[in-house]
């Protein structure tokens, strides 16, 4: 049931996502894969199953494609490279925004991506329960990774749909499904 809510509330976003408001860059204006100063934004949520207790922490990739004949040298915030976004499904508004929080370690990374190869840059990992909150319920969510690089202003890569799972306690365990 999980997966089949995440393809119909994936269908209806994609209709709408590129009408959405914000910081994303997409410098051909054709919807595609956004590009800044050569480097090829991609981003993903990545689910970690824990084996001894089976539990989900949820992380945002976002993956940074030279696509020029020349090294490309940037740096990021040690402490929040990546930051999560989630929104409402329904109406697209806001219903998690680590962008808000103050970075704790700013002290700047520097890296660097050789021609036609990839970066890949990581949020933090958190539980189900840490985004959802008291407020927000399980379901379908539309996932934005903010990414920040030095010299720019935070910018945010489309991270798909993701269905947030809904977890309780049961005895000493943890279930999410």
């Amino acid at each position: 049931m999980r997966t089949l809510w995440t393809i119909v509330v994936a269908v209806a976003l994609g209709a709408v996502a590129c009408g959405r408001g914000g910081d994303i860059v997409d410098p051909n204006g054709n919807g595609g894969t956004p590009v800044l100063n050569g480097l090829a934004l991609t981003a993903q949520v990545i689910e970690v199953e824990h084996e001894m207790t089976s539990v989900i922490q949820v992380t945002m990739r976002v993956t940074l494609t030279n696509t020029t004949d020349a090294p490309i040298v940037r740096s990021y915030p040690a402490g929040c490279p990546v930051l999560m976004r989630f929104y409402h499904s329904l109406d697209l508004s806001l219903a998690y925004d680590e962008g808000r929080r103050p970075c704790a370690v700013t002290t700047p990374v520097s890296f660097t991506v050789q021609p036609q190869e990839s970066v890949t840059l990581t949020s933090g990992l958190r539980f189900p329960w840490e985004i959802l909150g008291d407020s927000l319920g399980s379901g379908a969510y539309y996932a934005a990774a903010l990414l920040r690089v030095t010299g720019v202003n935070p910018i945010e890569v489309d991270a798909g749909v993701y269905a947030i799972p809904h977890c309780e306690q049961v005895g000493t365990a943890t279930v999410c499904n």
